[in-house]
């Protein structure tokens, strides 16, 4: 084999460069990382970026129990603007009694209205019938019913008339008042000025009636 002279295949002149020179690190890190300084942001810059959606979300809370029961009584009154009654009725007792036996009596006197006004047929003359809108209150202290009556013609005469006597027959120790509606959304908003969802019971209406044309 032949000498090979090593001189031959030494490099000689400079020392060439790489094309990319990684510069000079520190001893066990990464020197080819640039490190940033921390950034803090301004709520300004926040609000520039936040999405729009994220803007306009709006948490709605939950009502309150004060609310819904301002939202049932404005049902109330509205039920009562609608009926159009033509009579507010006020009706007392001034002894011991319940609230069944009082939804019972005022029923009792409803049917006894509908009978003079409309004759001993007045139950199949359902077109005629006058209805109402009732609510108790003080049912623990003097229990009375404040009441929205809704009638025809037929029955505004008769019902002055005969409402006095009719009450008292059920109730000897009640009263009565008797009074033309106005302004029925006034009146509806009155009846139900303390009933409130616990006592959602204290308002009933009349059974199988219409309102009259």
């Amino acid at each position: 084999m032949a000498n090979m002279d090593w001189r031959r295949n030494k490099r000689t002149g400079r020392d060439r460069e790489p094309a990319v020179t990684p510069p000079p690190g520190k001893k066990g890190c990464w020197s080819h990382i640039k490190r940033e300084p921390v950034r803090y942001y301004t709520a300004a810059e926040i609000e520039a970026w936040t999405p729009a959606p994220l803007k306009t979300r709006v948490t709605v809370p939950d009502a309150t129990p004060a609310e819904d029961v301002l939202k049932f009584r404005d049902g109330i009154t509205d039920l009562v603007a609608k009926a159009g009654p033509a009579y507010a009725i006020t009706l007392g007792f001034h002894r011991d009694t319940t609230p069944a036996d009082a939804i019972q009596k005022t029923r009792r006197l409803h049917a006894m209205l509908e009978r003079a006004a409309l004759g001993t047929a007045w139950l199949k003359r359902v077109d005629e019938r006058s209805s109402y809108i009732a609510v108790l209150e003080h049912v623990d202290t003097n229990l009375h019913v404040h009441l929205a009556l809704t009638c025809g013609a037929k029955h505004l005469v008769c019902i002055e008339t005969a409402v006095g006597a009719a009450w008292k027959k059920l109730v000897p120790s009640g009263t009565i008042k008797l009074k033309p509606v106005f302004d029925a959304a006034g009146w509806g908003s009155y009846m139900a000025k303390e009933i409130t969802l616990d006592t959602a019971d204290h308002l009933f209406i009349s059974e199988g009636t219409s309102r009259p044309t």
